[in-house]
């Protein structure tokens, strides 16, 4: 017996050191490969956080303590989940970028919702404060699941603002007695990656998608990996190529649909090059169950089956939130960007509306609030009325010249909602419009690509951030990438990352929202930050915002065109006396300088943009192709163009149309 078992020893202790030398191969192998690929500056700066004994006591568990704490700084990209014990709110990493550089945290939070008390689990022997001491390193857009009574992280990246340093690694805390312990896996494990998702299935953990990022490529994933929690060993599935799945995307949404064992996957995000070489965006909106039962069966491959979209389905979008609740998921904010061919013009519309999906039958439907119904009919009559006196002008503003262009041309579906309706009024949307540049007389040659801030709130509000953060506001403000989780009946949302022209937030409150009764949201955690926590995309000098203390939220119609090739603000029309005093003579000697009587430079009375360009197409293709000096542009360029010309005459001339039906106005009122 003795013998036996001295000889089995030998055996465990060969295959020990052999699984070891495999795993020192396999890190040395991918270390020369990240080098390869110029990520060596981040792998040293990732090396620098273990400046500790770690190494001497590799394998060991890290043992944690837990103190009292202040409320996390803002950040994004952090894992949420539910303490399984407590019930406690649990925050890992995250990322914050103050507009020179990113941060990234490796800290963890608890935070007692009832209580509202924060707590921080930090390492027992730790170094310094905000130093790395142990456990897994700073990353964000990682993965993290609760199995037993542990908390389990998977991937993540590690950024500065040029490059990606991208995890494979798992670790995995025990909620008991906070003890960190990385995970030593067998088999082949999922390539370094974030964006990705994971979620728990029987004793299983499933992944799929996500990216990853070097100098010279970014490389996009629809692998499926399933990960045995009995024996810690990652199984790969090799789909077919003959087999219909989900395209690569990062940022998808996974949830499991409760007692089945199938997985819902929505959405996503992807870039794929054209032509010549540059990168275009994709946002994904199909939607699909993965049935994993046939893996249980012989580990046969999990069957993937597309879903239809139907009801009242979400409009494209990406860097939206999920979670599951009963038999059905719900679906958070967004943003959809929108970029033309020609690489002019980018439009990004921000959302905040509620959506879920039943599982059973296969259906999308508007989450509305009830409390906010009756409210909503008021907003909507009102728009009713002011939409019947609004001015063709004022009309282009809502009607947005590229999805009318996109309309024209029958190129695209028109992703609208009208003002009327009651889902437009359950919005606030955030628009951001970088116009292109004006190609009409001597603006032709300049070259810049000059942006106008335009902050539409459709719901009939104008929010202004600093009441915002006094809790005037009974609803969150637009964002993407929020946290959101479920606790009892209600839907939570933390954070998430908020732009408004060139200011970009990242916030810090917690809503939450009751499923079942649909009454209203409530604010749980008021936002810490002040408008002067904005940080702008580019040079604050280049911004066409004067001071930080601007509202996010604000629809100023008196300025609301800051271009400089327009003749003259609308703001200078307005305050100025001797416009809103003109004589008759005047009026005509502006019809005949801005030509004003010309209908194909002057849309007809309540004439939309798309009516007026239908009408006037030929004229403004003509006139483009006068300002041109090669024939290079393709028919559909000269018809964007073209359009483009249009649209900037409409918004140069409005104002003076303005002045124009005011004028008629009060002569109708006289007679």
């Amino acid at each position: 017996m003795t013998k036996k078992s001295k000889k089995s020893e030998k055996k465990l202790k060969k295959i020990d050191e052999k699984k070891n030398k495999q795993l020192l191969k396999s890190r040395n192998k991918h270390l020369k490969k990240l080098k390869k690929d110029g990520v060596e500056d981040i792998i040293k700066t990732i090396e620098k956080f273990s400046l500790n004994t770690q190494l001497e006591n590799e394998g060991d568990p890290i043992q944690c303590i837990v103190i009292y704490s202040e409320r996390p700084t803002p950040r994004v990209s952090s894992s949420y989940n539910i303490h399984p014990i407590s019930g406690e709110l649990i925050i890992f990493g995250g990322e914050f970028y103050d507009g020179h550089e990113v941060s990234c945290f490796h800290d963890l939070y608890k935070w007692n919702i009832e209580k509202d008390e924060w707590k921080k689990v930090v390492v027992e022997n730790e170094i310094s404060k905000g130093t790395y001491s142990g456990g897994p390193k700073p990353r964000c857009s990682h993965q993290s699941v609760i199995f037993g009574d542990h908390l389990f992280i998977h991937g993540g990246e590690f950024s500065t603002e040029q490059q990606f340093y991208h995890f494979k690694d798992m670790w995995k805390l025990n909620l008991r007695n906070y003890l960190w312990e990385e995970v030593k896996f067998t088999g082949i494990s999922p390539s370094p990656r974030s964006g990705h998702r994971m979620v728990v299935w029987r004793h299983f953990f499933v992944v799929f998608g996500g990216f990853h990022d070097t100098v010279r490529e970014t490389q996009y994933f629809n692998d499926i990996y399933i990960f045995n929690t009995k024996n810690l060993h990652w199984d790969k599935i090799d789909s077919s190529k003959y087999e219909t799945l989900p395209s690569p995307r990062s940022g998808v949404q996974m949830v499991l649909c409760p007692n089945t064992d199938k997985i819902f996957i929505c959405g996503g995000y992807s870039k794929t090059k054209d032509n010549s070489k540059n990168s275009i965006g994709k946002i994904h909106t199909d939607c699909w169950f993965l049935d994993m039962k046939p893996y249980l069966n012989d580990h046969k491959n999990p069957v993937w089956e597309r879903i239809n979209r139907k009801g009242n389905s979400p409009s494209p979008r990406s860097g939206f939130s999920m979670t599951s609740f009963k038999n059905q998921c719900i679906l958070f904010g967004g943003v959809f960007d929108r970029e033309d061919n020609i690489g002019l013009n980018l439009n990004s519309t921000f959302y905040n509306d509620l959506f879920k999906f039943d599982f059973n039958s296969k259906r999308w439907y508007n989450v509305n609030i009830s409390d906010r119904k009756s409210e909503n009919k008021i907003i909507s009559s009102e728009f009713k009325l002011r939409n019947k006196h609004m001015t063709t002008e004022n009309k282009l503003d809502y009607e947005g010249c590229y999805d009318q262009l996109e309309c024209i041309e029958g190129e695209h579906r028109v992703i609208e909602e009208s003002l009327n309706s009651e889902k437009a009024t359950s919005n606030l949307v955030d628009t951001i419009t970088t116009n292109s540049k004006n190609v009409i007389g001597s603006q032709s040659s300049d070259s810049k690509i000059t942006q106008k801030h335009e902050v539409y709130d459709i719901s009939g509000f104008c929010c202004d951030y600093t009441k915002y953060i006094d809790g005037s506001y009974s609803f969150p403000i637009p964002r993407i990438n929020c946290g959101m989780f479920t606790k009892g009946n209600c839907v939570y949302i933390f954070g998430g990352l908020f732009e408004s022209g060139k200011k970009i937030l990242t916030l810090d409150d917690c809503w939450c929202f009751n499923i079942l009764k649909k009454d209203n949201w409530q604010c749980i955690l008021p936002p810490s930050i002040n408008p002067s926590d904005f940080y702008y995309t580019e040079s604050e000098s280049d911004s066409n915002l004067s001071s930080d203390q601007e509202t996010i939220f604000s629809l100023n119609e008196e300025s609301e065109y800051s271009d400089e090739s327009f003749y003259e603000s609308e703001d200078s029309v307005y305050k100025d006396k001797e416009y809103q005093n003109r004589s008759r003579e005047d009026m005509e000697e502006l019809i005949r300088k801005y030509e004003l009587n010309d209908s194909n430079k002057t849309p007809l009375v309540n004439e939309s943009l798309g009516n007026f360009f239908i009408r006037t197409k030929d004229f403004w293709i003509k006139l483009f192709k006068s300002k041109l000096t090669v024939e290079t542009f393709t028919e559909k360029e000269i018809s964007r163009n073209a359009f483009i010309m249009a649209n900037e005459r409409l918004k140069t001339i409005k104002p003076f149309l303005e002045l124009l039906r005011k004028e008629e106005l009060k002569q109708h009122l006289n007679e």
